[in-house]
């Protein structure tokens, strides 16, 4: 009995067992060895030298297992890298042993892996993210340091030790307050933080205060705090700060037009707590418009491509504007810093009924000056902002001021285009482009929570693809994600704008479809399946491929997400074996 249940355990398992004799010449092998390493079987195997599949950075192995030989030990649990009969690369978790044979004088090897070349692309997706928010943090053009509990410099970047005029490996460590906080400022500002620190006092996300370089030089930052906790206690705090010591300066001079300075910070304020939204380059202009003094309307001109398009306009007509797409003479009208412009129309270029428009409705031949702020965004011109006048003319303060809005605007459209790019990472798996897991499950707990208080129903769909495994050992991985690129395109083809989508990991996908029945789930499914018998083709490469799927229905089969995504993935397999026994 015992020897069935030994020879089943070593025939099925997922662990790929491999026996060497004391010469390291493969004498035995279960089938996962024979997959693991691009045999069609074992005794294919039999006789192949320990060191044929070792990557050549590794081949230090052959030493440890041959002092493990002398020393008659096993070799603790480690990681190494296989080469394939066909040349790929398998990372696996090893554990050695030798086992003595009866008569105590001879013995063999006994090698159990566990494929972890999936957990090993994870690792890989996971420590490009970190280096991409390293990157990020260290080359932001924002002051961002990490204290730790105790106020000392757990990270510091390179715009904060330019501003500081320190040495980051020599700051690494020192007291934030000691050394970068005014002696009249000090206790108290230490105090408040302590007080959060402690939970005494409720956390500050935005405050302002004044720091002291190495050598003496003060500067005005405004700070945006993040808290990262753990067991409930505060461990660091982020804080991103901009130095708004020239603005600060400038505005004061401004006596005469105090809410210049108070809307230009609440406008930073709540577009760095916000982020970007649909009408936010409206929200900029408008504030902007009404704190000029002059200005009797504007325009937010982004380019887009050899032309340019209004985002946003005030005092004009944007469904009119929106539509047309223009040329602006760059040699003769755009400048590194704000100017003024006369003669606006001659700076203008369009064709046939764009020019009509951009006359009409962009008003050009009334307007009597325009404040002009060239953006640049990595040194690259991103666009402009125009204030105009039709009757006054514009002065010098706001000709400065102009200067101190360039770049806080430049700032600001940098964050807006970062959020975007950093918002959709976030959102969408990188391969596919539709919705990641996590991303899939808010928006459908969202869903759930309006369809119940409606009384409707919401269908989900797991599928999966059938021998998407065989497409990757047969033809690469490369291969298997241009296939997974083309099912998530398929699918998303036959869905409705309202359907949500996701990808759970692998080839695995699932789908929520509000307002939907069993009936519906299966309508779907159909049309899946018929958008399925056009193959994927690249190159040379023709496959035909298929779903197995299982759904369940909200709020029939359970009303918590989790049972609804066990309950289709349950049916998913039940089907594919049903798929798997026919073939």
């Amino acid at each position: 009995m015992k020897d069935i249940l030994y020879k089943g355990l070593f025939d099925y398992t997922d662990n790929a067992i491999f026996y060497w004799n004391k010469h390291l010449k493969l004498i035995k092998a279960n089938k996962r060895a024979a997959e693991l390493l691009g045999y069609t079987s074992p005794d294919e195997m039999i006789g192949i030298s320990y060191e044929k599949h070792i990557y050549d950075t590794e081949i230090e192995i052959l030493e440890r297992i041959k002092k493990a030989i002398e020393n008659k030990t096993f070799i603790q649990i480690f990681e190494k890298k296989y080469i394939s009969k066909h040349g790929k690369i398998r990372w696996v978790e090893v554990h050695i042993s030798p086992i003595l044979l009866k008569n105590n004088d001879d013995y063999i090897i006994q090698e159990i892996a566990y494929d972890i070349t999936e957990r090993k692309k994870l690792e890989s997706q996971l420590d490009f993210e970190k280096r991409k928010f390293e990157n990020y943090f260290n080359l932001s053009q924002t002051i961002n340091i990490v204290l730790d509990k105790n106020g000392n410099i757990y990270d510091i970047n390179n715009k904060a030790c330019e501003l500081l005029n320190v040495n980051k490996k020599e700051i690494i460590g020192s007291n934030w307050f000691d050394n970068f906080i005014e002696k009249e400022f000090k206790d108290e500002i230490k105090s408040v933080f302590f007080k959060i620190i402690n939970n005494e006092i409720e956390q500050v996300e935005f405050y302002e205060n004044e720091i002291v370089s190495k050598n003496g030089e003060k500067y005005l930052v405004s700070w945006h705090n993040g808290y990262i906790e753990e067991n409930g206690r505060i461990k660091y705090i982020i804080s991103s700060g901009i130095d708004r010591t020239k603005e600060k300066i400038y505005i004061t001079q401004l006596e005469y037009n105090n809410i210049l300075s108070t809307e230009l910070l609440k406008l930073s304020n709540e577009i760095i707590s916000f982020g970007y939204t649909d009408d936010l380059y409206k929200k900029i202009l408008d504030k902007l418009v009404e704190v000029l003094p002059h200005a009797e309307a504007g325009s937010f001109v982004l380019k887009n491509g050899d032309y340019y398009e209004y985002k946003a306009v005030n005092g004009f007509d944007f469904d009119k504007l929106k539509k047309i797409k223009f040329q602006v003479d760059f040699e003769s009208f755009l400048k590194d810093s704000p100017s003024i412009v006369t003669q606006w129309k001659n700076f203008y270029t369009a064709y046939g009924h764009d020019k009509f428009i951009l006359k009409k409705y962009g008003k050009i031949d009334k307007i009597k000056e325009t404040l002009v702020i060239p953006l640049y965004i990595k040194n690259l011109f991103y666009g402009f902002v125009n204030f105009d006048t039709f009757t006054k003319s514009f002065d010098e303060i706001e000709l400065n001021f102009a200067k101190v809005l360039k770049s806080n605007l430049e700032f600001l459209l940098w964050k807006i285009e970062t959020d975007k790019k950093l918002k959709y990472a976030a959102e969408y798996d990188f391969l596919t482009k539709i919705y990641n897991r996590q991303t899939f499950i808010s928006k459908t707990t969202d869903l759930m929570k309006f369809e119940k208080r409606h009384k409707e129903k919401i269908a989900f769909i797991y599928m999966d693809i059938n021998k998407f495994k065989q497409i990757n050992d047969k033809y690469g991985h490369k291969i298997g994600d241009e296939v997974l690129k083309f099912f998530a395109e398929k699918v998303s083809s036959i869905l409705r704008e309202s359907d949500i989508f996701g990808r759970v990991g692998g080839d695995e996908f699932i789908i929520s479809l509000p307002n939907t029945d069993k009936n519906g789930a299966e309508k779907v499914i159909e049309k899946i399946n018929k958008a399925l018998l056009t193959p994927f083709k690249y190159n040379n490469i023709e496959i035909y491929l298929s779903i197995s799927y299982g759904y369940s229905i909200f709020p029939q089969d359970s009303e918590d997400i989790n049972k609804l995504f066990d309950i289709a993935d349950k049916r998913m397999y039940k089907n594919k074996k049903k798929y798997n026994e026919k073939k």
